[in-house]
């Protein structure tokens, strides 16, 4: 049986919301503060992207692309995607580019645990990129789980029929996590391995 685990990039793999945060407050004229940038993640980000006054047009990725490279792992993170690649195939679905985390990978020296990358460059929609991960590899929505810090990110692949493990320290915190039941909430990836392995132990009697 194929398993997958379908990997958020920004909060859970990088921790990205500070730079992520400041390049808006350049790009837009929208956000207040960081509560109110945060509920942007409360769906898909593109979607309120829609009605964002931009300053200047597509102007975030310049600025976020030279903050992500200085940035690293978040703690553990390469132990445990070497660990999980043994036994799940593993893919990012982002709404960052797909260039800019695969530069970041090479960078940090873990792309080869990935077997793809679905940025934002593939589609702006999560639950499309879902949908295609479960066809092209013919996997039941069963068979996966999305690695994610946002309430929107959970909902997308709920729409999916994809259960979600939410890792705090990212964009979103505990309680809004929480509104969106996800199948777990952990502090770290260093737990994922035993989570994971937990949910498809499970499954499988």
């Amino acid at each position: 049986m194929i398993k997958a685990l379908l990997f958020d990039f920004d909060g859970v793999l990088v921790d990205s919301f500070e730079i992520s945060f400041n390049a808006s407050l350049i790009t837009n004229k929208n956000w207040k503060n960081r509560k109110h940038y945060r509920e942007l993640f409360n769906g898909n980000v593109y979607d309120g992207l829609k009605t964002a006054k931009a300053r200047k047009r597509n102007a975030f990725f310049d600025i976020y692309g030279p903050k992500l490279m200085q940035l690293r792992l978040t703690a553990g993170s390469a132990d445990v995607l070497k660990e999980l690649s043994k036994e799940y195939i593993i893919l990012i679905v982002s709404s960052t580019p797909s260039f800019l985390i695969k530069s970041f990978f090479k960078r940090h020296k873990v792309l080869k645990y990935f077997t793809k990358i679905l940025g934002s460059d593939f589609n702006k929609s999560k639950i499309h990129k879902i949908n295609y991960a479960l066809k092209k590899y013919k996997l039941p929505p069963e068979n996966c789980l999305f690695i994610t810090d946002t309430l929107g990110d959970i909902l997308e692949a709920k729409k999916c029929g994809v259960k979600s493990i939410a890792v705090t320290g990212g964009f979103h915190f505990q309680k809004t996590l929480r509104k969106g039941k996800p199948l777990k909430i952990i502090n770290n990836l260093r737990s994922l391995p035993q989570e994971a392995k937990n949910y498809y132990t499970k499954i499988e009697t």
